[in-house]
């Protein structure tokens, strides 16, 4: 609170406040709301801009696309009994901010604070009571849940992810059907486009989706192998050369793509 007066004062230097009565102000509900609508406003400064840039007869065709992503932030350790963080090398106490927004309407639909433990996949389940037909969610892979999808599908609703590695991926809904070694796959069909687009079923319950998987550019694949090699080393691994040429693509699934709207 000392630091933050200093601060203060030095933008205003008729600022005369107490720590204890910035206190209570910064732990009242007006400082929420006006934090809130801070929070919003530098959101859509740095964020509407770039969504701008997307042809809008892409997103009119959606009712709303909602944006969900998370980040953590350290905390001090004598709040992990509040906040507990994950330990080891990170913090043991921590923070997570979960995001929910609404790209065409420019609304933050829903922000929720739990403990760093808190696991993404519990905040993707949750997002559905916000889901309605016709919307599209984006939502980067620690969502990452087939039976979710597979509800966000049975609203009449669409979703763009990224394709978890470990998921088995089949070529045929027939439950005698083989999971297919699917780099191997890309690597044979790819093409000179450098594209595939298919069909496929995903995981035991078999949830039809669309496939889109391209090769990545170069320095994309060095970043990726630099920065999975580093993690390796830290926790004594040795990367697998499968796992080396999973990374040179990038692997997208969605249930966009069929009926009317644009592929």
């Amino acid at each position: 609170m000392e630091g933050l007066i200093d601060v203060l004062r030095e933008k205003f230097t008729e600022a005369d406040i107490t720590p204890q009565a910035l206190s209570k102000k910064i732990n009242s509900d007006s400082a929420v709301s006006f934090l809130e609508r801070t929070f919003e406003a530098i959101y859509k400064e740095q964020v509407c801009p770039k969504l701008e840039k997307i042809p809008f007869v892409v997103l009119e065709q959606f009712s709303h696309v909602y944006l969900q992503d998370s980040t953590q932030i350290a905390l001090n350790e004598h709040l992990a009994e509040e906040f507990k963080g994950v330990g080891g090398s990170a913090s043991k106490s921590s923070v997570k901010i979960d995001l929910l927004y609404d790209a065409v309407h420019h609304i933050l639909k829903e922000v929720s604070i739990t403990k760093g433990t808190y696991p993404d996949q519990k905040n993707g389940a949750k997002v559905l009571k916000h889901i309605g037909e016709r919307d599209l969610l984006v939502r980067d892979l620690g969502y990452f849940d087939l039976s979710v999808l597979g509800d966000i599908e049975g609203k009449g609703a669409y979703y763009l992810s990224r394709l978890f590695k470990s998921t088995k991926v089949y070529l045929s809904a027939d439950s005698d059907a083989e999971a297919i070694d699917l780099v191997s796959h890309v690597k044979k069909h790819i093409g000179n486009r450098g594209l595939i687009d298919m069909d496929v079923y995903l995981g035991e319950e078999r949830v039809c989706s669309r496939l889109i998987a391209y090769r990545a550019p170069e320095h994309v694949i060095n970043e990726r192998r630099r920065k999975a090699k580093r993690a390796a080393q830290k926790s004594g691994k040795t990367l697998s050369r499968e796992y080396l040429d999973w990374l040179d693509y990038s692997f997208y699934i969605t249930n966009v793509g069929g009926g009317n709207l644009v592929a």
